[in-house]
């Protein structure tokens, strides 16, 4: 995916964005502003949500996106360990 990272700062009313994903690239400590700068980024890109409401405008789209998400992302532990998942996830997440 390709960005228009100057234009992303702009919009955002953040500083420090571009040299943060050099020095994440680089595997460099980040300044504060630099981590408000990708957590601001990320909140803006990223959602996590099952609520079909908040998913889609559209209620009966929503609800599909919500379906498929359950089905194809969500753990299912199938882990001949009782309780505990043998990958470590909690176990309401089961």
């Amino acid at each position: 995916m390709w960005l228009d990272l100057k234009k992303i700062e702009e919009d955002l009313n953040v500083e420090k964005l571009q040299e943060a994903f050099v020095k994440l690239r680089n595997d460099i400590a980040l300044s504060e502003i630099e981590k408000r700068a990708i957590s601001k980024f990320t909140d803006k890109f990223i959602s996590c949500s099952l609520n079909p409401d908040t998913v889609h405008n559209d209620p009966v789209v929503g609800t599909r996106v919500v379906d498929i998400v359950k089905s194809v992302i969500c753990h299912k532990c199938t882990s001949p360990y009782g309780d505990r998942c043998k990958y470590g996830f909690p176990s309401k997440v089961h």
